[in-house]
């Protein structure tokens, strides 16, 4: 894992309005930051490039010695980062206001079922039993200690709260520096403020990522969006199996659909949108009730 990136300062407008925008990698895919300072002010990156970075290594699954790709091997990890236990509990809360249909146990059996189908073979169905009975986050515990699996084999990923927890900590940190307004996107949307002309943020919710059709251009201030999507990452090319699973059946949603959640926090905005995509629409609605300010949009 890792990051490049650079920074661009843009012309502004209007009592001496400085706009200016840092993009470049994390957790695999592009990010961007636009910052609207006044005064002309300018901003050093580094702090928030160094966070995302610090951030990045606990949260993945694909560095081995990440925190969380070490709790996978053992079983148990001893003293976690406070930000992975503050993220495992959040994402525990929301497997139970869920009633189990956002799953973050779910990662041995996606591990699994991507790999077999990358292979190009096709899914056991007694392997695939096997693996979806170990998917059961009432299996982890988080204690003052540590977070350990009680069966052998279980699995945890964050990826569907992580960027927006990383997504939230970087904008409280422009924030903290007196920024006159911040659209931040690291995944998921987090804005502050307004833009350089005044105006509120304006973000496109595309089908299926950053290449897809418009379904619609959303504004934002002091709020958060997430956008999940089952063609932004479809395991099979006839998209039976995308990156969202169902823990219950270990099926996929249908892939052209489009789920939109805003929130004041990019963290809840992004476990919800992945929790919506597995629900109905009635009862998505239902469970983003329980988070205040809140609110859904599906398009199927």
């Amino acid at each position: 894992m890792g990051m490049t990136g650079g920074a661009l300062a843009l012309a502004g407008c209007g009592a001496g309005r400085r706009r200016s925008e840092w993009r470049g990698i994390l957790f695999g895919t592009e990010v961007a930051i636009t910052a609207v300072t006044a005064g002309g002010a300018e901003i050093d990156w580094a702090p928030c490039e160094a966070e995302m970075l610090r951030l990045e290594k606990i949260f993945s699954l694909t560095d081995p010695d990440s925190p969380l790709a070490r709790l996978n091997r053992d079983g148990r990890l001893d003293g976690p980062p406070e930000e992975l236990r503050e993220v495992t509990l959040r994402a525990l809360e929301l497997a139970e206001r869920s009633g189990g249909v956002f799953d973050p146990t779910i990662q041995p059996y996606w591990a699994w079922l991507r790999e077999r189908l990358a292979t190009g073979g096709t899914p056991d169905e007694g392997e695939r039993a096997r693996l979806l009975a170990l998917v059961d986050y009432r299996g982890l515990r988080v204690g003052d200690d540590g977070l350990r699996f009680e069966r052998a084999g279980m699995g945890l990923t964050l990826n569907a709260m992580a960027q927006g927890f990383v997504t939230d900590r970087v904008t409280a940190m422009l924030e903290a520096r007196g920024i006159a307004g911040c659209l931040v996107h690291i995944g998921e949307f987090a804005a502050r403020g307004r833009d350089v002309d005044g105006k509120r943020w304006r973000v496109a919710v595309r089908a299926g990522g950053a290449g897809g059709r418009v379904m619609e251009t959303v504004t934002l201030a002091d709020e958060a969006l997430a956008v999940s999507s089952g063609a932004g990452f479809r395991m099979s090319a006839t998209g039976k199996w995308t990156h969202l699973l169902s823990p219950a059946t270990g099926e996929s949603p249908a892939a052209r659909r489009t789920v939109a959640v805003t929130a004041p926090e990019a963290v809840v905005a992004d476990g919800l949108a992945t929790a919506c995509s597995l629900m109905s629409a009635a009862a998505g609605r239902e469970l983003v009730k329980e988070y205040p300010g809140a609110a859904v949009r599906f398009y199927d």
